[in-house]
């Protein structure tokens, strides 16, 4: 059983001791990590990418009230909101992350009804693989399913990314979410951030690229990647 097939057996486990029944609707994301280019997302340039075979599944099941019950699974903690008005979070801050991807959802469609929701992956948190847009990107492809919608693989990008802005306050570019949705198994991400023209890449399937974990914590949210998105700005000006 692959690492990604333990996370997802682990996390039907935990939905069913929590919330007592079965989801109905498990979606997958994964992370990303860029083979060449870095903030040159957000300042019209190329990026080539790709998905990781780590990644972050997201189980729900329709509630008949209007609330939102979302778990993350890895520590069991919880957070309770209304569906049709997630506002941001001060002390769960996990859960923005997911908050924002329906705000963004209910802005196309308000949710009818509420949800029992938990998330689970595989990704080293903090360690620069995007773990958080594999997070919007799997609850987003959930919420869309729960909720009956059709949402491009673009618009739900966007959808992430603005979660990050207005919810998480971190001011990313789209290298991560796009990355993460138009991932291909032995292919690269190639993204024109110019024309936000999205293409791939062949690679053989005897290269693959090593990741190490050198266990030094990589957070968006501590404003300096903010800070480098301004300088960037200050210069293009």
């Amino acid at each position: 059983m692959s690492v990604g097939q333990d996370a997802r057996t682990a996390l039907l486990r935990k939905f069913r001791d929590k919330y007592g029944r079965e989801p109905t609707i498990v979606a997958y994301a994964p992370g990303r990590v860029e083979i060449l280019g870095n903030h040159t997302d957000y300042n019209e340039g190329y990026v080539l990418s790709t998905a990781t075979n780590f990644g972050t599944y997201f189980a729900a099941a329709p509630r008949d009230d209007g609330m939102v019950r979302l778990t993350a699974g890895d520590v069991m903690d919880e957070s309770l909101f209304e569906a049709a008005n997630p506002t941001p979070s001060k002390d769960k801050m996990w859960a923005n992350y997911v908050k924002g991807v329906l705000a963004g959802l209910n802005s196309i469609r308000p949710a009818a009804k509420g949800c029992d929701a938990m998330f689970l992956g595989d990704i080293p948190l903090g360690a620069g693989l995007s773990s958080s847009a594999a997070l919007e990107v799997s609850a987003g492809l959930a919420f869309a399913r729960l909720y009956g919608m059709e949402v491009d693989k673009m618009e739900l990008a966007r959808i992430g990314q603005k979660a990050e802005h207005e919810y998480a306050g971190v001011k990313c570019g789209l290298l991560d979410q796009v990355s993460s949705i138009y991932g291909k198994k032995d292919n690269l991400v190639l993204s024109d951030f110019r024309t936000y023209d999205i293409s791939h890449v062949p690679i053989s399937g005897e290269i693959c690229f090593l990741m190490c974990n050198s266990n030094v914590r990589h957070a968006l949210v501590d404003g300096a990647y903010n800070e480098r998105r301004e300088r960037c700005e200050q210069a293009a000006a």
